[in-house]
């Protein structure tokens, strides 16, 4: 494979620089132990399960709007000679390590997944207080009498 930066090919001439991560069937977890994100990812994946799903391939392609020093993900498939022996061999190519915008992207998903939990909460907490005031109310018809009108 050539790099889409450099042009060095990273198949004769050994890894450029911008060859971050490159691997067989490649993993999240993989992605992210590289990035030394795991346990932010862990944390991420308990509260957004669908997250789990997918390759690096389609996270970085997904936001790649996120990772200004992204340039390229690059995958190329390959068989052998019999079932099961077949994959992606994917490729990661950044101007500079995108551990650091991976991180911040973590963690404010993150931040913003618990903030919205948090409002839910909150909004359920209010909802069933503002329902056991007006059940205490008297005059009311949830206090099992009819409303007073004119009073």
């Amino acid at each position: 494979m050539h790099c889409p930066v450099c042009g060095v090919n990273n198949d004769e001439d050994g890894e450029c620089e911008h060859l971050l991560l490159h691997g067989d069937d490649m993993t999240m977890g993989q992605l992210m132990e590289k990035a030394g994100t795991e346990q932010l990812w862990k944390e991420l994946c308990l509260r957004h399960p669908r997250l789990r799903d997918g390759s690096p391939s389609d996270f970085l392609d997904h936001y790649a709007r996120y990772f200004p020093s992204l340039v390229a993900v690059e995958g190329s498939s390959w068989e052998g000679g019999g079932p099961g022996c077949s994959g992606i061999y994917t490729f990661i190519y950044a101007k500079r390590a995108l551990w650091q915008e991976l991180r911040d992207f973590l963690e404010q998903k993150l931040e913003k997944l618990l903030a919205e939990q948090l409002a839910k909460k909150l909004a359920l907490k209010l909802k069933r207080k503002l329902a056991r005031k007006v059940a205490k109310k008297p005059g009311t018809a949830a206090d099992g009498g009819t409303p007073l009108k004119g009073m």
